[in-house]
């Protein structure tokens, strides 16, 4: 079996009391916009280039909130994914997709901890991020199985 390792950078984008989360068009679970940090990428580039791609606007600027670990398997193997989360500031809040197979939404804020939000460990750590503002290290050691269409306070 395969084994697979991928940084990936998950943006938290808010408008008032809501947040904007991401889901595969028929898919059954949501997501936080952002994607895969490519080699010699800088973060920050990597977030200008997310942004640019998923929803056409532009970064203004970014603060780390925390870390969040998943192992799963999928058809490609046994996947390690790290998440860097950022709070992002955006040119214009937007929730116009600008690839074919996403569709953006803003949810209340309120509301995540019910919603099919993967991984499971970032639910949770949003969720307590929205409550007490510290960074995080969530970290989930299990290797449950995952849709194969899937991207300090430690939990």
């Amino acid at each position: 079996m395969k084994k697979n390792i991928a940084t990936s950078l998950r943006l938290i984008i808010t408008k008032g009391d809501k947040i904007l989360i991401a889901k595969i068009k028929g898919g059954s679970f949501y997501f936080l916009p952002g994607g895969g940090l490519e080699f010699n990428e800088s973060i920050e580039g990597a977030i200008n280039r997310e942004l640019r791609e998923e929803l056409g606007i532009k970064l203004k600027s970014a603060k780390f909130v925390g870390i969040n670990e998943t192992r799963f398997k999928d058809k490609h193997g046994v996947n390690h994914g790290i998440d860097l989360v950022y709070k992002v500031d955006v040119n214009k809040l937007s929730d116009v997709s600008k690839e074919r197979h996403i569709v953006f939404e803003f949810k209340k804020i309120s509301e995540i901890s019910k919603l099919n939000l993967l991984p499971g460990s970032l639910k949770k750590n949003l969720v307590g991020w929205f409550k007490d503002q510290k960074v995080f290290w969530g970290n989930k050691k299990s290797v449950p199985s995952w849709p194969s269409s899937f991207g300090c306070r430690i939990g």
